[in-house]
């Protein structure tokens, strides 16, 4: 989280609001999706998912 907060305080320096963002994240852990381990998919998820989520209210 803290790295949003710094990557939303930098954008903050250049503008007063960002009009379009693009949300591209994205990577897998290359073999089938019966054999993730847990950890692996949580670190997808955090990736794939919870960080587009984190950054785009900030």
């Amino acid at each position: 989280m803290d790295e949003l907060d710094r990557l939303a305080a930098e954008i903050c320096k250049t503008t007063d609001h960002v009009d379009i963002l693009f949300a591209n994240a994205g990577a897998d852990w290359g073999k089938k999706f019966d054999t993730h381990p847990e950890k692996m998919f949580s670190k997808v998820m955090d990736l794939n998912v919870k960080s587009v989520f984190y950054i785009i209210p900030r």
